[in-house]
């Protein structure tokens, strides 16, 4: 069987995570999300994050596939660190910035992650919760802005 690349391959954005970026590519493909993993190999068709979820998987035919290098693959992916006993990466997505993702929906950036960031590194907006209260007055506390 002959592999060929995508069709349609939006650029991933500088910082965007794997998993956000192969939902982007699912999208302009025209294909589920759960069937563009199937059709990449990724294990439990799932979006992978860190690199442990790469295992098992092709990743010379999923290079060709995305066109994607080894070593942009390995940027996009979240790191964990078992040697600090405190986890500052939250395994799910808990803040985003309105401005990027009104630009590109769907998107989900690695620093967005990170507990101690409270602005968009592109385009310098305060990053909001997801679950945010509409009621709720200030979402950053000054405390917390004082800090940072």
């Amino acid at each position: 069987m002959t592999i060929r690349p995508l069709p349609k391959r939006p650029a991933p954005l500088r910082d965007e995570l794997l998993s956000s970026w192969i939902a982007r590519l699912a999208v302009a493909n025209y294909c589920s999300v759960q069937e563009f993993c199937g059709y990449l190999g990724l294990a439990d068709e799932r979006l992978p994050e860190t690199r442990s979820e790469l295992q098992g998987v092709n990743l010379e035919r999923f290079g060709t596939i995305t066109r994607l290098s080894p070593r942009a693959m390995n940027s996009m992916l979240i790191r964990r660190c078992s040697r600090v006993p405190v986890e500052c990466i939250s395994r799910s997505d808990f803040q985003v910035c309105s401005t990027c993702t009104n630009e590109t929906p769907g998107v989900s950036l690695r620093h967005w992650r990170y507990a101690w960031s409270i602005a968009c590194k592109t385009c310098c907006t305060e990053l909001l919760p997801l679950r945010a209260d509409p009621n709720a007055g200030d979402l950053i506390s000054m405390g917390l802005r004082t800090r940072a």
